[in-house]
């Protein structure tokens, strides 16, 4: 398990990445995840909000951010975020042969 020091350090390595290229969906999610392990967890929603935003279909994002919602008891959201991560189901047709 990282320290403290060594998660500011993977911070401070993913924002060089995110300033580096505006569309680092992966560097916003670890380093998401990295806010979260020392416990600055509106940082940490910022950034998977972001990756989500980049890549809608980001499951991990998703997973991440729901994880951090239940650790901050809105277990509400983090169940709905757990639902917006399934994949979408075609309507229900009815086919015509004409």
């Amino acid at each position: 398990m990282f320290q403290q020091g060594a998660h500011e350090e993977a911070i401070r390595d993913f924002s060089k990445v995110i300033e580096l290229h505006s569309l680092a969906t992966v560097a916003c999610n670890n380093r998401g995840y990295n806010y979260r392990q020392i416990e600055k967890n509106a940082e940490a929603i910022v950034d998977y909000n972001k990756a989500i935003e980049l890549t809608p279909g980001d499951a991990l994002a998703y997973q991440n951010r729901a994880r951090l919602l239940a650790v901050c008891k809105q277990r509400k959201l983090a169940i709905l975020n757990l639902h917006l991560n399934q994949p979408r189901k075609p309507a229900n047709r009815i086919n015509s042969t004409t």
